[in-house]
């Protein structure tokens, strides 16, 4: 059933980039949108902009989470715990807001009489470092980090939970998501545009993108087809890059030079950020780059996205080059490049 103005929308997540660009769309359809935030996000816009109704609460909050399903009719599940730190504290944080948050959400939609959809936004990483690929969404997981094996256990709790509770779950893996609005690869973009760049690893690992548009245009497509209740997708651009060539397509063509990139071994900077880590756990402050970030620069992610075709129809607008064009151009604009 497409999601129009009789449709209820809750949104988790909603003040995050991804969340921001769907609720955007979302109000381009005259559907009621309802928002589910901690007190204290930054919401204002959300309610003046977009009209959205605020449901102040955490997604820990059975009382909350409640309220927020009330009379919904689908729901894009987008909040979540990125890459924190691997401490015992932090890994048990990063499960409770991804894994129990989840399970809370899901039954509280289950109890929706009118619900059409329960959309929830995963990730690639929870397959770990494919190489000899393309692999698909059947591919074997190997979740290493916290972050990843929370992910992987709220995916397949809730896969679970779906086919026994007749929950209609598409779950959507993205790839890298950039474009305009995104903070999350500033780091990487402006040690691209260094003189000297230096670079974990050998910069050969492979890794496909998703243009903020292109990732909305999916779930929105996603959440309205018949066909894809209980199935699982992963959304990215056909073709990959090697790191090495998001580093070059990230550098602003205001240099008239290339980058001079030094590979460096990438176990001594482990060993170094494990050790960071446990100091900074000890001293109750935040890691400046956990460990586990350093898996950016050696693992490959190489998928098979052609089910997004197949089963959706949906043609991507923006190929690898020009999603990390538009990104770059857009820090360019905002002067943080």
């Amino acid at each position: 059933m497409p999601i129009d103005q009789h449709s209820t929308v809750l949104v988790t997540g909603a003040t995050g980039f991804v969340g921001r660009s769907l609720v955007h769309q979302l109000r381009k359809r005259s559907c009621r949108i309802k928002v589910l935030a901690r007190e204290g996000s930054a919401v204002d816009a959300l309610a003046s902009n977009y009209q959205a109704e605020i449901v102040h609460g955490n997604i820990l909050s059975k009382a909350a989470v409640q309220m927020a399903c009330e009379k919904v009719t689908h729901v894009f599940h987008l909040a979540g715990r990125g890459q924190s730190g691997e401490s015992a504290e932090s890994a048990e944080v990063t499960r409770q807001i991804n894994v129990d948050g989840t399970k809370l959400l899901a039954e509280a939609a289950a109890k929706a009489p009118d619900l059409e959809r329960f959309l929830h936004l995963s990730t690639i990483a929870v397959h770990g470092n494919v190489t000899n690929g393309p692999a698909d969404e059947t591919a074997d997981f190997s979740a290493i980090s916290s972050y990843e094996l929370s992910k992987l256990e709220a995916e397949l709790w809730l896969t679970n939970f779906a086919t026994q509770n007749q929950l209609p779950v598409t779950i959507l893996r993205p790839c890298a998501i950039v474009g305009p609005g995104d903070q999350r690869l500033l780091k990487l973009f402006k040690l691209a545009n260094q003189w000297l760049v230096p670079l974990p690893g050998s910069g050969r690992n492979r890794y496909q993108i998703i243009h903020i548009d292109d990732c909305i245009a999916v779930m929105l497509a996603a959440a309205q087809a018949n066909n894809t209740i209980g199935e699982t997708y992963v959304c990215g651009n056909s073709a990959t890059l090697t790191l090495r060539e998001i580093l070059r397509l990230t550098r602003s063509d205001a240099h008239k030079r290339e980058a001079l990139l030094v590979p460096l071994p990438i176990q001594p900077a482990k060993w170094v950020l494990s050790v960071m880590e446990k100091l900074c756990s000890t001293l109750g402050i935040s890691t400046p780059l956990p460990a586990s970030r350093l898996a950016f620069f050696e693992q490959s992610h190489w998928f098979d996205t052609g089910k997004i075709l197949k089963d959706l129809g949906v043609e991507l607008s923006h190929d690898n080059e020009s999603a990390l064009r538009t990104t770059r151009d857009w820090y360019i604009e905002s002067q943080w490049l």
